[in-house]
């Protein structure tokens, strides 16, 4: 009996190291990550994704805050600054331009006081018998005074072709007797009628004769260059 129990007992062990041997060593398999597994519920946990490739989007535009640019005024725009200077510059501008004028126009009239006188002493003279001839205007500087002077010269009748043969050595002579006539005899009628009777005198003496009756200031500009 025992000995049957023994076999028994042996047949069983080789039958379970048979069905043992039988079986296939375990291989791996990885098939088993290509599914997803599910969000584990109150978690919050989104399921786990197989590795696969996905497209990466592309970057969200990023809007730029671009800060205004102030342009300035154009200078047609801008108000001129005022300079207290140059309003007291401009002030003194005008009083001279006033004195100026002022000076202008007297002199104007003082010559046309001259030519007058000029003009009825020639309708007197000419009654008389008398030629003239004008000599050219001179410019000249005396004592800080820039003096504009013409001159007509008068003569007798029957010298009248000795007047228009001298005119040159006249002008020359009257030129220099110019630059010694005192310039403030230039502001009164009293020293009009002396420097005209120098001029006279000189230039007879400087020609040796009296041929010259008179020398007559037509025209006269003074300008004070202080």
């Amino acid at each position: 009996m025992s000995k049957e129990k023994a076999s028994a007992s042996l047949l069983s062990a080789q039958l379970d190291f048979e069905g043992w041997d039988e079986i296939s060593p375990s291989q791996d398999d990885f098939s088993l990550l290509d599914f997803i597994l599910p969000e584990t519920p109150g978690t919050g946990i989104p399921p786990i994704s197989p590795l696969v490739d996905q497209p990466v989007p592309p970057p969200k535009p990023v809007a730029a805050i671009v800060q205004p640019v102030s342009v300035s005024k154009p200078m047609s725009e801008r108000k001129p600054v005022k300079n207290s200077k140059n309003a007291n510059l401009s002030k003194k501008g005008n009083a001279d331009n006033f004195a100026r004028y002022a000076a202008i126009f007297a002199l104007v009239a003082l010559v046309f006081v001259f030519a007058g006188l000029f003009y009825s002493n020639v309708g007197n003279k000419n009654a008389a018998g008398l030629s003239y001839i004008i000599l050219p205007k001179n410019v000249t500087n005396l004592k800080g005074q820039v003096i504009s002077m013409q001159v007509t010269i008068q003569v007798n009748h029957s010298d009248e072709y000795w007047l228009q043969e001298n005119k040159k050595v006249l002008a020359d002579l009257f030129q220099i007797e110019v630059a010694k006539i005192d310039p403030g005899d230039l502001h009164s009628e009293e020293g009009f009628e002396a420097v005209q009777t120098q001029l006279k005198t000189g230039m007879n003496k400087a020609l040796q004769d009296d041929k010259i009756q008179s020398v007559l200031l037509t025209e006269l500009l003074i300008q004070n260059r202080n």
